[in-house]
């Protein structure tokens, strides 16, 4: 529509029409391995771009009909099971919601005084959405022990912005929602980042820089992305630290992020040497296999974030 009009700007609208199919085009069969690297090699198609994003997000997270558009069920204890064409019966084994047992990682550390106010868990996150957000508010407190808000105890830094909250409904014009959600993210190497996503690289940074235990999951420990969390540069605190322990979830054993990750391990010899400058950091490797991936509910019940209750 034309400002507030009921006729349709056809060529605007077959202009936009255009600009998606040829967006199409050089998304496929593109060398660019990631979509954020996508986004910074094609500027011209950077907001078209963040807007399927954005679409990506909201499909599976709302129910779309004509009596409205309503939130999922995102925060019950299984996910629902996903079609797999090569089992019997055609779907996989719903797997345990993860963030449930981050919450009672988190809650079993309350009790033993090794999280606080004073000592919160921090969460560096790349992603854009906020799921993770809306299962804590609706989970961390759902307890009679009175935990108070989960913010309390648990930082969240999201570095490349983020989308909007997840509303239970949405109204009858998701397109806006879609637009909003578009509008807050920002990739690793754009320009003209906004100073809030600059002050939660910052904050991330300083987080990184203090701690003395480090978990990755999902993080393929790409150079621009360990030199935003600042994983490059010297140890300011080095002889405070003392030890730095590193672990991650190697999802299906990938070589390559393996080599990534042990060059921060400077125990073993690596271009970041152990001296004055570089406190002592171990690199502890919890790998998958492509047969038996070890997806982020197996890495919570390992252990190795902490005792589960």
């Amino acid at each position: 529509m034309d400002d507030g009009t009921n006729e349709f700007d056809v060529d605007n609208l077959n202009n936009e029409l255009e600009k998606i199919r040829n967006l199409e085009k050089r998304l496929d069969n593109q060398a660019s391995e990631t979509i954020d690297d996508f986004i910074v090699e094609n500027p011209s198609y950077a907001r078209l771009t963040k807007i399927g994003i954005a679409a990506s997000f909201m499909k599976p997270c709302y129910d779309f009909g004509s009596d409205g558009h309503t939130l999922k069920p995102l925060s019950g204890r299984f996910h629902p099971p996903k079609l797999n064409l090569s089992k019997p019966g055609n779907f996989d084994t719903a797997e345990r919601n993860w963030v449930h047992l981050l919450i009672d990682i988190v809650r079993q550390g309350i009790r033993l005084k090794t999280v606080s106010e004073e000592r919160k868990v921090t969460i560096i996150t790349f992603n854009y959405d906020k799921i993770l957000e809306h299962v804590l508010e609706e989970q961390f407190s759902n307890t009679e022990e009175g935990y108070g808000h989960y913010s309390e105890f648990i930082d969240i830094i999201h570095v490349h912005g983020e989308c909007g909250e997840l509303k239970v409904a949405i109204g009858n014009n998701p397109a806006k929602v879609c637009l909003d959600w578009a509008s807050g993210i920002f990739v690793v190497n754009e320009s003209n980042v906004p100073e809030k996503v600059k002050v939660n690289r910052d904050r991330a940074k300083a987080a990184i820089a203090y701690a003395q235990e480090l978990y990755f999951c999902g993080f393929a420990f790409a150079q621009t992305n360990c030199e935003l969390l600042g994983l490059d540069s010297p140890d300011s605190l080095a002889p405070q630290l003392g030890e730095r322990r590193i672990w991650f979830c190697n999802y299906n054993g990938n070589i390559g992020i393996s080599r990534n990750a042990m060059k921060y391990d400077n125990t073993i010899g690596s271009d970041l040497a152990y001296d004055a400058e570089r406190a002592k950091r171990t690199v502890r490797e919890e790998p998958g296999t492509p047969e038996r991936p070890l997806g982020v509910s197996d890495w919570l019940y390992s252990g190795s974030l902490g005792e589960l209750p």
